[in-house]
């Protein structure tokens, strides 16, 4: 005989639940100013740009020249939200999942996964800054890094940066996972790499320059329809970033929207559009970065 305790025995639970986390690579890539940590939300801050030099011939004299007068000019950013994940329990639920579960067991994973709704945030909000981007390289649905021993994806994606004025260290790719897949699978072969360590682990080694990472809020661009969008012959400039479409005799259709790449007829550079137009048949006008 034995005695019937069914109804007394707790439910036994697993230990643990294990919280997966999202590639996060853009985060930890970017550079925080701690004097920004400060500013108080929708407060903006403004960022000094000093300007170009200009050099000039040395003239002796008994004393210095008096030129060097320079205009500053400025770029902003605002910290826009202030976001938090509710965690809320009552003394009676706390109570009551002591008896079965544990309610401690269940806090550490409601705050882990109140850590990752809000990392997630800040990573597609940093990923969608790609449409503020200067130019592009590359084929539009091709993932980089798709040929062996190739690594142009980089190289010229470095060139970019250089000819941009970046400094040559400290540079940063944040790839999506297609892209990763590629390196792991095309790229990390040892007579390749001269290192087992992305064959064997999986780890992404410093490619032309960068240090590379993957993220999976890097999402595939949906661009718009435009197609046979003329401009209006203005005789543009380097420099200029607003460009207004063809009105008189318009033969551009769609629509260009902020993130598509576009390129102009005898320049092979690639730009991004920052603003672009809903109906580009209107001679209206687009921003690139």
């Amino acid at each position: 005989m034995a005695n019937t305790l069914t109804n007394l025995t707790p439910d036994l639970y697993e230990a643990m639940d294990v919280v997966s986390r999202e590639l996060v690579g853009l985060i930890p890539a970017v550079t925080l100013d701690a004097n920004v940590s400060r500013a108080a939300k929708d407060q903006t801050v403004r960022i000094p740009i000093a300007p170009a030099s200009t050099a000039a011939d040395v003239t002796p004299g008994q004393q210095a020249p008096n030129t060097g007068d320079q205009t500053f000019t400025n770029t902003t950013i605002t910290i826009s939200k202030s976001r938090a994940v509710p965690v809320r329990w009552n003394g009676e639920e706390q109570r009551g999942m002591n008896t079965g579960a544990g309610y401690r067991r269940m806090l550490v994973n409601q705050f882990a996964q109140a850590m990752r709704t809000l990392t997630n945030e800040v990573e597609g909000d940093l990923a969608s800054l790609y449409s503020t981007f200067s130019r592009a390289y590359g084929s539009a649905g091709s993932a980089p890094f798709s040929s062996a021993g190739d690594f142009s994806d980089a190289s010229q994606t470095l060139k970019i940066l250089k000819d941009n004025g970046a400094p040559i260290s400290d540079n940063q790719l944040v790839i999506a996972t297609a892209a990763g897949a590629n390196l792991l699978g095309k790229q990390s072969r040892i007579d390749i790499q001269g290192d087992s360590s992305m064959l064997r682990q999986g780890v992404l080694l410093s490619t032309a320059g960068f240090d590379i990472r993957e993220s999976a809020a890097m999402d595939s661009h949906t661009k718009g329809t435009g197609a046979s969008v003329q401009t209006d012959d203005a005789g543009y400039s380097v420099g200029d970033t607003v460009i207004t479409l063809d009105a008189s005799s318009p033969s551009g259709t769609g629509t260009i929207v902020a993130g598509d790449v576009i390129t102009f007829a005898g320049d092979s550079n690639k730009y991004v559009v920052v603003s672009g137009d809903s109906d580009t048949s209107n001679g209206g006008t687009i921003t690139i970065a």
